[in-house]
């Protein structure tokens, strides 16, 4: 069951990866309020507001959304619920928190869904041991 666990663990990381190419190549209008007409957070309507995310923060904003996938892999190698745990409740702030932080932070909010899978994910773990064959190690004598 702990391996199912831990390809659980690699999945998310995979579909974190995949929302955070999402994230980086949508347009900026995603994460500002350009597209009604008025400056938004520096972005300018028109050009700039169909800009990607990642055209105009660059490699800084591709490797900050790559955090995720990799905060998703150590519950993958470390097979502990408290790591688990810890990386689902990093996720849920960090998206959720990024409603109320301007751009680029906004580009957060699109790994809510790997966050509640995580949150799904860790709470499975929490009912497994921490290691594969700890309830063989007891003697009941």
């Amino acid at each position: 069951m702990l391996n199912a666990i831990r390809a659980g663990w690699i999945v998310v990381a995979w579909i974190c990866a995949g929302l955070g190419v999402l994230a980086a190549t949508s347009p900026m209008l995603s994460i500002t309020s350009c597209e009604l007409g008025y400056p938004s957070n520096g972005v300018m309507p028109g050009a700039e507001c169909e800009e990607s995310v990642a055209g105009r923060y660059g490699p800084p904003i591709v490797a900050a959304s790559a955090v995720p996938s990799l905060l998703c892999l150590l519950p993958a190698v470390f097979s502990r619920r408290w790591l688990a745990g810890l990386v689902a409740a990093v996720l849920v702030l960090g998206s959720v928190g990024s409603f109320v932080a301007g751009a680029p932070q906004n580009v957060f909010v699109y790994f809510i869904p790997a966050a509640l899978l995580a949150v799904g994910l860790a709470g499975w773990q929490a009912w497994l041991p921490d290691s594969v064959g700890a309830w063989h190690t007891k003697r009941w004598y």
